[in-house]
């Protein structure tokens, strides 16, 4: 078979990626074939002969302008008397290229006039492998061209195996599995892996698996034999496994409970995320509908672990309903039966009757509270109930306005009617004094049994200024000439006294009481606690007297005075007497 002027290579940087694979032919022969193209000339030209004889590849150039950057490679296997005549590869410039010549259990290979490299430093990366073969010839093989012809031209002719693998990932998780890939040269036959802290421990097959359940770092060493020897490779710290994260659920009260409430469930210890099973990332949720709950945690090194299972019972407990047996606006005389929706036990408010179904027969606000099986209970919606015949609306009339500061009051007097009953507070005197804040009205009666109800009245009770405080700037005592600065806590307003000032913060010189009073803006002022500043004046100099020379013999003394004052410091030491008995050398002073 002849394969005739094969070209590989195109426009701009002359990448080519042709794959020209053969295998068990005869007499092959490529020739003019080329790879590359203009600028780097960057090819990826793969030749590949494997079980055939007497090939021989004339005239193969690679390169091109520029660099002529290649990655040719030529691999022949199994062959015998392989030429190679007048291959050529570089141009000009630095010429770079990493051809890759390789030959492997081959007989008497001969390399003639092989060409690598160019002008300038002709530099090359051209490989020539020949493993298990038998004296290679290689003459005149030149990689380089003028000035210092750096070359990096690869003759490997010892036939000896070489050990190298990969893994499909050097990170993983306690109990993940990790694939190592055998990546070897030299035809093994027998492979030897040692996998420490790994599971298990050493294998004989060529890509085995590895479960990885210790957190740490280990190394992988692999042992190969093959026709013609055995090669090692030992990668140190090559696998890292990560601590999965340790958590649980920690529930804040009982996992059953009655409709209408919730249990806190959080992961305990805290990590990096949350993925709960409903799809909250918080580190604490709240439970109200029944189901488990558990959560998927993240550690800081990327390895996650769920945590255990809490399961919630949400008990049935429905709000009960109260059906009437007619109009709830009835007058003397009358009866109204109000029921209650099933249960196992009840509780009717007012009158505390325990049966499914009361009569009625005076006003009121009436709801019950029912208990079922599972012991859960809930309380209805009130039911109001009024008898007698309806009197005119009672009109509702303030003493003031209705809106006002914490600690006042209003005073809300109803039209004259024969009974009263003021809401909320069920007072029953025509007028009520009210000083919280609230929806008020008065039902009236007419002494009929009947009764009407006013029209609602708000009252708005302003809060009032939280009392301020005064944080001084320093001591409240000082010397006269000195001063404190006194601030107020945040407030809308300010006034001070005495002074009348309207800022947050005085300065103070004189001594006096001070204080402030300050509205948060709805004008209902606080005023501070008092604070008592005090000035005095400064005292004079102090003077030292000694009673003997300064200056005098080891194991003798003298005694320093100061004049007289209130108190006393002395430096160093700080003594507070006014005399002070000095035996060491050193300058001594007195604060008064």
């Amino acid at each position: 078979m002849r394969v005739h002027a094969q070209y590989s290579g195109g426009d701009g940087s002359g990448n080519a990626l042709t794959l020209l694979p053969q295998v068990s032919c005869s007499a092959i022969v490529y020739p003019a074939i080329y790879g590359g193209g203009n600028e780097n000339s960057l090819s990826m030209l793969l030749l590949t002969q494997v079980s055939c004889t007497v090939a021989a590849y004339p005239s193969i150039f690679l390169g091109g302008n520029e660099t002529s950057e290649n990655s040719l490679l030529l691999t022949q296997t199994s062959c015998a008397a392989i030429v190679y005549p007048n291959i050529f590869a570089g141009g000009n410039d630095s010429s770079f290229n990493s051809i890759d010549l390789e030959q492997t259990s081959c007989a008497t290979p001969v390399y003639p006039s092989i060409f690598a490299g160019g002008i300038d430093d002709g530099y090359s990366g051209t490989a020539l492998l020949q493993t298990s073969c038998t004296t290679p010839a290689d003459p005149g093989i030149y990689a380089g061209g003028n000035s210092n012809v750096n070359t990096g031209v690869t003759y490997l002719t010892a036939c000896a195996p070489f050990a190298d693998f990969e893994a499909d990932t050097q990170f993983v998780c306690e109990g993940d599995t990790v694939n190592f890939t055998d990546l070897s040269l030299g035809t093994p036959i027998t492979w030897d892996w040692t996998f420490n802290g790994g599971t298990p421990l050493s294998s004989s097959v060529q890509n085995p698996f590895v479960v990885y359940n210790t957190a740490g770092s280990y190394d992988v060493q692999l042992v190969i034999t093959t026709g013609s020897g055995g090669n090692s490779i030992t990668k140190t710290t090559y696998i890292v496994v990560g601590a999965k994260p340790s958590a649980s659920l920690v529930a804040g009260g009982p996992a059953t409970f009655c409709g209408g409430d919730s249990v806190q469930l959080t992961v305990n210890p805290a990590y990096t995320s949350y993925a709960w099973n409903t799809g909250a990332t918080t580190q604490s949720v709240y439970a109200n509908t029944s189901g488990n709950y558990f959560s998927v945690v993240t550690a800081a090194n990327g390895c996650q672990a769920n945590t255990d299972t809490i399961s919630v019972m949400v008990l049935s407990n429905p709000v009960p309903s109260i059906s009437a047996s007619g109009p709830t606006t009835l007058c003397n005389a009358d009866t109204l039966t109000l029921t209650s929706s099933p249960g196992v036990s009840y509780n009717w408010l007012p009158g505390s009757e325990s049966t499914q179904a009361i009569e009625v027969t005076a006003n009121g606000t009436y709801y019950v509270e029912v208990t079922y099986a599972n012991g859960c209970s809930n309380i209805s919606a009130p039911i109001n109930a009024v008898f007698g015949t309806t009197p005119a609306t009672p009109v509702v009339t303030p003493s003031g306005p209705l809106t006002f500061c914490a600690g006042d009051s209003v005073v809300l007097t109803s039209s004259p009617a024969t009974s009263y009953l003021w809401l909320p507070g069920s007072s029953s005197t025509q007028n009520i004094t009210v000083t919280n804040s609230g929806t008020y009205f008065v039902e009236v009666g007419n002494g009929t049994g009947c009764t009407a109800t006013s029209v609602a009245v708000t009252v708005n009770v302003l809060s009032n200024t939280p009392t301020p405080a005064i944080t001084a700037s320093g001591a409240l005592s000082f010397c006269s000439g000195d001063s404190v600065v006194l601030t107020s806590s945040p407030a809308a307003s300010y006034s001070w006294s005495p002074g009348g000032q309207t800022s947050q913060s005085i300065t103070v010189l004189n001594s006096g009481t001070y204080f402030v009073q300050a509205d948060n803006g709805n004008n209902c002022p606080s005023v501070s606690a008092s604070v008592v500043v005090s000035t005095g004046a400064t005292p004079a100099t102090p003077t030292i007297g000694a009673s003997g020379p300064l200056t005098f013999c080891a194991g003798d003394s003298v005694v320093l005075t100061a004049s007289a004052s209130a108190s006393y410091n002395w430096l160093p030491g700080g003594q507070t007497t006014q005399s002070i008995t000095v035996t060491s050398t050193g300058n001594y002073y007195v604060e008064t």
